[in-house]
């Protein structure tokens, strides 16, 4: 068995090392009490305060971060406390001068007899997320606007975005043209050919057009199409997005 003074010191290392290993992680981190005061920061989060960590230290978190969550039931330390179990959550923090979306996981701190005596928080900056989805909205709304009809498709040309026009012309909803093949919903003289625009517009990662025949709906549509690559965020091509230029004919009201 160990001695006392072997087990003080084999927790001092412990501590010594989870320290170590804050110190390190990129993202703020942060610890509470109960009454919210700050009782570690680490320097990745002092930092994004425009503190030292040492400065930080007896602060109220939310003076600091000023989020819109703070001070309400919201906060996901405060859940985390009141709860004993983990949250998450979505805000804005105002630290530094400016305004940062974060995502932010607030867990219970637990004394050595298992009582809550605080909460540890761990944010992520999630601006380039943010940006990305509200940005995604704008364009989904610029799309479902559009009067011409819209589609994207994967590789496998099964279809995986309509806009309202589209779907109307094929006399369906846009959620039921979701995983269906295209050349089964337009059925053009180009589908499952080498002059598809789309499927050139796969093959080659450049825009193509072409004008064709669609017997969508009921009835036949002489159509100009162009298919344009869509590609990941590494620049791969994932599929292809269709706007019909002209539609020689009336889409059913």
């Amino acid at each position: 068995r160990e001695t006392p003074t072997r087990e003080k010191t084999v927790k001092s290392e412990k501590k010594d090392d989870s320290r170590a290993y804050l110190e390190g992680i990129e993202t703020p981190i942060m610890a509470i009490d109960r009454e919210f005061n700050v009782t570690y920061m680490n320097p990745n989060g002092a930092r994004m305060l425009g503190y030292s960590a040492e400065e930080t230290i007896g602060k109220k978190c939310y003076n600091l971060f000023k989020t819109d969550d703070c001070q309400t039931d919201k906060c996901a330390c405060g859940q985390a406390m009141r709860t004993n179990m983990s949250a998450t959550s979505e805000t804005i923090a105002r630290a530094g001068g400016g305004e940062l979306p974060i995502q932010y996981t607030g867990s219970p701190l637990r004394s050595e007899d298992g009582r809550v005596i605080g909460a540890v928080e761990f944010v992520n900056d999630i601006t380039e997320l943010k940006t990305t989805m509200d940005a995604s909205a704008k364009l989904a709304n610029y799309l479902e606007g559009i009067e011409t009809p819209i589609m994207a498709i994967d590789r496998e040309f099964n279809v995986t975005y309509m806009n309202p026009n589209g779907a109307k012309l094929l006399g369906l909803t846009p959620e039921e043209t979701i995983g269906k093949k295209c050349y089964n919903l337009f059925k053009t003289d180009d589908c499952q050919t080498d002059k598809c625009a789309c499927g050139q517009a796969m093959r080659t990662n450049m825009s193509a057009t072409s004008e064709t025949i669609a017997r969508a709906g009921g009835g036949e549509l002489p159509i100009q199409y162009t298919g344009s690559p869509l590609r990941s965020e590494d620049g791969r091509v994932i599929g292809a997005v269709e706007f019909v230029n002209d539609i020689k004919g009336r889409i059913p009201a």
